[in-house]
């Protein structure tokens, strides 16, 4: 399984900068694979504005959250 951008189809890699719905900038960390056929797993971002959010705290959401897929 891999993470991939949904418009685009292109591979998402740890560290690329990502924008949120929102259109807040993050850093992607990590992800998480699905653990059943009704989940769409996660990912772990941490958002690159540091006077609005702690640089050292990361965040969990679901793909989608950063316009991706895990397939």
């Amino acid at each position: 399984m891999k993470l991939y951008d949904k418009k685009t189809n292109e591979e998402v890699r740890i560290g690329d900068v990502r924008k949120t719905f929102r259109n807040e900038e993050v850093i992607l960390l990590n992800w998480y694979a699905p653990r059943s056929s009704n989940s769409t797993g996660r990912v772990e971002v941490r958002f690159t504005d540091t006077e609005m959010h702690d640089r050292w705290l990361s965040h969990m959401f679901y793909p989608s959250v950063i316009d991706c897929v895990i397939r």
